[in-house]
């Protein structure tokens, strides 16, 4: 990983200097051309890879009923047949598709055939299959169709330390802050 930046190692572009030095404590309108220009953030590392997921839609009340046997008795005390069921759609109203970050259709299809089970009459894909015990073989074959496809992981960082005055740097913080917050409100 490489350092952060601080006030002190960052050498700018003029443009990004004349920009920064426009910035007014106080001025919300300053810090929105800032981050027009030049943005808000910088990525200081990333992690690609691959993944597999599956959402399982539950109704409040089962929901509720299997978050408290596993808050209780943890899930490595549960028995195979109990999470087999807990993400089966006896349980679940929904169990969907199994999907890779990447979007790579050939692993998709893959973990469509062989993840492949069946809980009473249900048949359906899962990936649960792979947490049993006999399923070394099926994780080597997914290992080997798992590609450096898909950004995973993102470690952000804001451009505050650009701002070389203390106040102006702060200013910018609490702008870029309470924007966040608001977009998270405005989420929910």
């Amino acid at each position: 990983l490489m350092n952060s930046i601080t006030p002190d190692s960052s050498e700018l572009h003029e443009a990004v200097a004349r920009q920064a030095a426009l910035v007014t404590p106080g001025d919300t309108a300053s810090v929105i051309e800032f981050i027009k220009s030049f943005g808000s953030h910088y990525v200081r590392s990333f992690v690609t890879g691959n993944t597999l997921f599956q959402v399982f839609v539950y109704s409040p009340a089962i929901y509720s009923r299997i978050k408290e046997v596993m808050k209780v008795r943890g899930v490595s005390a549960l028995s195979s047949e109990e999470i087999d069921s807990y993400f089966s759609p006896w349980y679940a109203e929904h169990t969907g598709r199994i999907l890779a970050a990447s979007g790579n259709s050939t692993l998709e299809s893959w973990a469509e055939q062989n993840l492949r089970t069946q809980f009473y009459f249900f048949m359906y894909s899962s990936l649960i299959k792979l947490h049993h015990q006999d399923s070394s073989e099926l994780l080597r074959d997914l290992n080997r169709l798992m590609g450096n496809e898909a950004l995973l992981q993102l470690d952000l960082r804001t451009l505050a330390p650009v701002f070389k005055d203390p106040a102006r740097r702060q200013w910018f913080e609490e702008v870029i802050d309470n924007n966040l917050k608001l977009w998270e409100v405005n989420m929910r």
